[in-house]
């Protein structure tokens, strides 16, 4: 879990309502002042009481806006980018949640005295509310070279994902930075290791560094990948489309290619 969100959640148990905990967290980085924010969010909170959009939802809406927002009328690819990032983000939200009606994801409609008093004795404002605000905030995720950090992971960090490389071609123990003109070595029990690592992670896994910087063969490499991947996992592959612009597509294709292969082979 990100300090944002971290932040966020112990606000909002602080006695913030959901929408001026998710704002509050957030604004400052983007030059605005938390005390103008939580003015301005106060009324969003409980889905504007009315039950409608959850205040975290409407929050984030408003970081996005903070964040991607047009600041003048002849603006329009700002407003068409936080329009964009608005969308996908409600569809992120309702994938995980079902909803962003705040009836619907508390089962009680709080614009009702009967439903306002029912949630407050039900303690839903201590189960519900803080993951609604928690799914608000950007996924936070860890990223490593090493198996042993992912198994530290699983016992001592609230990440939403993990990015696993293949290879870890430079040993860090000591100097854990980048270190210019260090001898890299790409060795295949890295990576038998890693993917063995993956298989027991309980969070969504980005596996990259896949193609050994350019060493190994892509269609080899991303039949390898795809016999790895489990649901929700994903591939991360860098690309140099100056000399072949196609690039992008082709990776595309092997990597389908051969997720139809082992679902025809498996399925």
């Amino acid at each position: 879990m990100s300090a944002n969100i971290e932040q966020a959640v112990e606000r909002f148990k602080n006695g913030f309502n959901c929408c001026q905990a998710v704002v509050g967290s957030y604004c400052e980085q983007f030059g605005l002042d938390s005390e103008l924010a939580f003015k301005v969010a106060t009324g969003f909170g409980g889905g504007m009481r009315m039950g409608e959009t959850c205040g975290a939802v409407t929050g984030a809406f408003m970081v996005l806006g903070l964040k991607y927002g047009n600041t003048t009328a002849e603006d329009k690819e700002s407003k068409a980018k936080t329009y964009k990032m608005v969308v996908e983000y409600t569809n992120r939200f309702k994938a995980r949640n079902g909803s962003v009606m705040c009836k619907e994801l508390l089962g009680i409609d709080i614009s009702t005295d009967q439903g306002l008093q029912s949630f407050m004795e039900s303690g839903l404002h201590d189960s519900v509310c803080p993951k609604m605000i928690q799914d608000a905030g950007l996924p936070a995720g860890l990223a490593g070279h090493n198996p042993r950090v992912f198994e530290w992971a699983e016992e001592h960090a609230d990440a939403d994902f993990y990015m696993c490389s293949y290879y870890n071609p430079t040993r860090r123990e000591k100097n854990p930075g980048h270190q210019h003109g260090a001898i890299e070595a790409f060795d295949a029990a890295a990576r038998d290791a890693m993917v063995e690592t993956i298989k027991g992670l309980s969070k969504p896994a980005i596996h990259y560094k896949v193609l050994a910087a350019g060493r190994n063969d892509p269609a080899e490499t991303f039949a390898f990948v795809a016999r790895h991947l489990r649901p929700n996992d994903a591939a991360c592959v860098g690309i140099y489309a100056a000399e072949k612009p196609n690039m992008m597509q082709e990776d595309i294709d092997l990597l389908m290619g051969a997720i139809e292969k082992q679902e025809g082979c498996c399925g």
